[in-house]
């Protein structure tokens, strides 16, 4: 196949994306509150992280006391302290606040989701304390057989509850009914403009499986609605999205870019001339070197956030804009 060479020579500058939700670790206590707290007041429970590599906990869900009205907005801020929260309850400065996020509540004993800021957990045990604002918790009165849960990577004990954040009195024990939801993956996300072909065809970038540092093959990054049976491949870089103008479209990838090894449009035989082309590429085959080319050793870096965008021929306009890009996407390397 013939060699392409491309020359950018511009000088470009990343924006910033927004993460989507996709797929996350998650540990869910109950939801079957029996008791329930004040309005703005704290309940406590431990995480014990025995993931040596700790963990980031991005999302949790809550249950409300059951005269909360659906729909209810509030906010929950998250508080730690080294070790345990036994003892420490009535102590305020004992306590550091980490994450903060808001949300609408639903009915009592169904999920009530908060999107927090994420913050992570080191290995070892700390004491974690919930605060909510405008709203009461709903809780479970512990039994000794209702308060531990445990996965591969913490353990949860609860716990105990005050209906005046951090102070007395303390009751205990009290379940949390919750989920945490850590180590999350963003989904990919299609961004910036495709640049219209010389037939009038729009290209869409788009995406099948999961990214992933492991699999070795799975995740799929296509370009639909490009000219038939011409080369074409995928610049990817780590550095965030773009929108600058190149070539008579829009750049979507900030450098310094890297490429994919050249692939081929496929679609219906000459002598159409059409758009029934797809590029296609597998990225986790290419990370771990399936495909040839020089991949980036951060391919296979779990949380490495990359951007993409489709680039090829079109002969249909003059040199040097003779070229077709998509618009772009973002995914996150996962384990």
């Amino acid at each position: 196949m013939k060699a392409i060479s491309i020359v950018l020579g511009i000088v470009l500058t990343a924006t910033a994306s927004s993460p989507v939700w996709a797929q996350c670790q998650s540990q869910t206590t109950l939801f079957a509150s029996n008791n329930n707290g004040s309005v703005g007041g704290a309940i406590y429970f431990n995480i014990n992280v025995t993931n040596a590599s700790g963990i980031t906990v991005g999302k949790l869900d809550i249950n409300v006391a059951p005269a909360t009205t659906p729909g209810t907005s509030f906010t929950l801020n998250v508080y730690t302290t080294p070790g345990t929260h036994v003892g420490n309850e009535a102590i305020p400065g004992n306590w550091t606040q980490v994450s903060t996020g808001t949300g609408l509540t639903n009915a009592n004993n169904t999920p009530t989701p908060v999107d927090v800021t994420d913050f992570p957990l080191a290995f070892g045990s700390q004491g974690i304390a919930l605060v909510v604002v405008g709203i009461a918790h709903g809780y479970t009165n512990g039994t000794g057989t209702n308060q531990v849960y445990t996965n591969a990577d913490f353990v949860l004990t609860a716990g105990s509850a005050t209906n005046v954040p951090f102070t007395a009195p303390v009751f205990t024990p009290r379940v949390w009914n919750g989920t945490v939801y850590y180590n999350c993956i963003t989904g990919p996300i299609i961004y910036c403009t495709a640049k219209v072909n010389s037939l009038g065809c729009l290209p869409a970038i788009g995406s099948t499986g999961t990214p992933s540092a492991t699999a070795g093959s799975g995740f799929t990054v296509t370009g639909s609605n490009v000219r038939n049976n011409k080369a074409g491949l995928l610049f990817y870089g780590k550095t965030g999205q773009n929108s600058q103008p190149f070539q008579g479209g829009t750049l979507c990838v900030a450098t310094p870019i890297k490429r994919t090894p050249v692939v081929n449009s496929g679609g219906n035989p000459a002598p159409a001339n059409d758009c029934s082309g797809v590029y296609s590429i597998d990225m986790n085959l290419f990370a771990v070197g399936g495909l040839g080319g020089s991949p980036d050793p951060a391919l296979q870096v779990q949380g490495t956030v990359i951007d993409c965008q489709w680039w090829g021929r079109d002969p249909g306009f003059p040199a040097p804009n003779d070229t077709t890009l998509s618009n772009g996407l973002e995914y996150t390397v996962g384990p």
